[in-house]
């Protein structure tokens, strides 16, 4: 056990004393968390002011029309002038444009019943808001030509209002509302990312002492299984930092931001069980990725070799992540219950689920136990091959020789 504790210390030290860990644990969640959930409010911004049609004042310069087809006799009361202004031609309308009194303006030719053509000018070409017509002028368009504002409305979104009811019922935490998908999406990432890094060190760190041949001091005072054991149990360890990090920081950032969450559509709260449960899944998964790429690393002769083995261990945690959208949609739905009970990708799945609906206890259960079973073969694969005429050993890295190392591990 001392030996083990030596190997489990340095590791633990060595890792977190490098810049680069800090630099990664803080600044890579925050990067793509950013820009995916930057994405995620662009979209519920730019469908929320389609929705309500009128922009809210001081939000948006008003927009400018120049109507040659004279449709536009009256304009609804709740638009008024403030959101919208007439020209009597393109030159008065550039102009206002110039000096900031609209953004832009739009062009209705006379022939504009028979071809729906029209023309938006702006100053500056701004990417948003060319991705659809200008929803204000829709409405308006709408209103004079059918002459009442109820049937322009429901012409503009004739879906706006629904909902959906399953006919199983089970489902409550089943939601087409995408803020809702904020947390669980988060809880998708974390997890992710957090396995696959502190996996990854346990690959990398196996074969740097390979390469630098420090692996044939170490084996002079320590046996494999030890040396595997401490390697595994450190790198556990920095692996539970990043979680407490991250997922405490995101738990931090949820609580603050609740009340702005529930406005836009999120009111589902953690239940108090879901740091217990998330944690299990994420020891135990580890223990299992971490003990796969462990033995790869044994049997890799240098970087590259061992690095071209990592997506194929890696490749079951990729399928959650493709699937998130189902996964969230329908967190009691057969393709999540499955993926949150296979040990490859039970991991990052079942947290999901926690935290976008209330997971039956048996699943938490025998997910955890399928997960516990795996990770104990996949232990005693990795013990299999890792011995010291294998770390030792500079031969190419292919499946072959994976299967011929077990034979011999026997």
């Amino acid at each position: 056990m001392r030996r083990i504790w030596l190997v489990l210390k340095n590791e633990f030290l060595s890792t977190v004393n490098k810049r680069s860990f800090w630099l990664t644990t803080i600044l890579f969640p925050a990067l793509v968390l950013g820009l995916t959930l930057g994405a995620q409010f662009l979209g519920w911004h730019a469908a929320a002011e389609a929705d309500q049609l009128i922009p809210q004042a001081g939000t948006q310069a008003p927009l400018g029309y120049v109507d040659h087809s004279g449709i536009i006799q009256r304009l609804p009361a709740e638009v008024g002038s403030g959101a919208v202004v007439a020209y009597a031609d393109e030159e008065a309308a550039r102009e206002a444009v110039i000096r900031g009194a609209v953004s832009r303006f739009a062009v209705i030719p006379s022939d504009y019943l028979s071809g729906g053509a029209v023309t938006i000018t702006a100053e500056k070409f701004r990417p948003v808001d060319s991705f659809g017509f200008p929803p204000v002028l829709e409405y308006v368009l709408n209103y004079n030509l059918l002459g009442d504002a109820g049937r322009a409305r429901l012409l503009f979104a004739p879906l706006a209002h629904t909902t959906q009811e399953p006919m199983s019922g089970a489902d409550a935490g089943a939601t087409d509302n995408q803020w809702a998908f904020l947390v669980p999406y988060a809880v998708l990432m974390i997890f992710y990312f957090v396995i696959i890094m502190s996996s990854s060190y346990m690959l990398q760190s196996m074969v740097r002492e390979k390469e630098n041949r420090t692996v044939e001091m170490l084996l002079l005072s320590v046996k494999p299984r030890e040396l595997m054991s401490g390697k595994i149990l450190g790198l556990a360890a920095v692996g539970l930092v990043q979680m407490t990090i991250w997922l405490g920081g995101g738990l931090a950032v949820l609580n603050r931001a609740g009340p702005r969450l529930a406005e836009m559509g999120f009111e589902r709260s953690l239940p108090p069980s879901f740091v217990a449960w998330s944690l299990a899944f994420f020891v135990v998964g580890y223990l299992l990725f971490a003990a796969l790429l462990g033995a790869l690393g044994g049997l890799a002769p240098g970087t590259r070799e061992g690095n071209q083995f990592v997506f194929v261990a890696i490749a079951p945690l990729i399928i959650p992540m493709l699937m998130s959208s189902n996964i969230i949609r329908d967190p009691n739905g057969d393709l999540a219950v499955f993926l949150s009970l296979f040990p490859l990708t039970s991991t990052v799945t079942m947290p999901t689920r926690l935290a976008a609906t209330d997971v039956p206890v048996w699943q938490l259960v025998l997910g955890l136990v399928l997960l516990a079973a795996g990770a104990y073969l996949l232990i005693l694969f990795a013990a299999r091959l890792v011995r010291s005429d294998t770390l030792l050993a500079t031969k190419r890295l292919n499946l072959k020789r994976v299967v011929s190392e077990l034979r011999a591990g026997r």
